[in-house]
């Protein structure tokens, strides 16, 4: 089991344990959806590795444009920054390596988010799972740094 999958995983189980907390209905179908496409990355062997990839990017665009419509700016670049992942991944457009390291910023926002905001972000639980996403988006580009040295 590779470093991804471990990530994937505490965060799918993370991101469900704040279930409760989601206030409303969209953001908890968005969740579950979320933690099913990531948990279909699991079986890449058995299943198309494309539904669970599109869906994920499709669930990450339409929490960003709620986001924005909702004027949670934080939440917004989280989500926006793992959409922008999966465009790049699967548009295969080069500096993949650069936007692997900014993502510390939503690393950052996300720490900021659970010391300042807590108690009042709905949305923790997807953003909880997205942050484990570009955590391990970010942990690729340093494996890769470390094995040049």
């Amino acid at each position: 089991m590779t470093l991804t999958k471990v990530l994937f995983g505490i965060g799918i189980v993370a991101g469900l344990l704040m279930f409760n907390r989601t206030k409303p209905i969209l953001l908890k179908i968005v969740l579950v959806a979320l933690a099913l496409s990531m948990a279909l990355a699991f079986f890449e062997d058995y299943i198309n590795i494309n539904i669970p990839y599109f869906g994920f990017g499709f669930l990450t665009l339409g929490f960003t444009v709620w986001c924005g419509i909702e004027g949670k700016w934080t939440s917004l670049v989280i989500g926006l920054f793992a959409f922008l992942s999966f465009l790049w991944s699967y548009l295969n457009w080069s500096l993949i390596g650069e936007l692997r390291f900014l993502m510390i910023a939503p690393i950052i926002i996300y720490i900021w988010t659970l010391i300042k905001k807590r108690e009042s972000e709905n949305a923790l639980s997807i953003l909880t799972l997205l942050v484990f996403f570009e955590l391990s988006d970010f942990l690729i580009l340093m494996r890769q740094w470390i094995k040049l040295i």
